[in-house]
């Protein structure tokens, strides 16, 4: 059984766009303020927070699974593994989005669900 993580990796609906120059500035820059003592990591409490100060409802459990799927340098995450996770995030919103409005409305989600039944076959 495939999880919601990977069902882009299935997908031949359009490809997924990357982050733009302009995200990825804003991530570096909210990155920057978690890592206080500049050591280029930040701990998994503060993912959460940048998520949330860029504008992304991200639930503790959300957090959490997205960190355990993350390779992890002592419970630390680096700035190219909060971009990676940021990445994968547009791109399961961008699975799920059929009608490209930039949002997952009940039609989206039920679509969504059919693919997933069919992916569970």
């Amino acid at each position: 059984m495939k999880n919601i993580y990977e069902l882009n990796k299935s997908s031949v609906n359009q490809p997924s766009r990357l982050l733009t120059e302009n995200e990825i500035k804003t991530i570096t820059l909210a990155f920057k303020l978690f890592d206080i003592d500049g050591t280029g990591f930040i701990k998994k409490e503060d993912l959460q927070k940048i998520f949330q100060s860029l504008g992304y409802k991200l639930t503790k459990d959300d957090s959490q699974d997205i960190y355990n799927k993350c390779q992890l340098n002592k419970g630390l995450l680096t700035l190219d593994q909060v971009q990676d996770i940021f990445q994968r995030k547009i791109d399961m919103i961008e699975e799920c989005d059929f009608n490209g409005d930039g949002q997952i409305n009940q039609e989206d989600f039920v679509k969504l669900m059919k693919k997933f039944k069919k992916l569970q076959k």
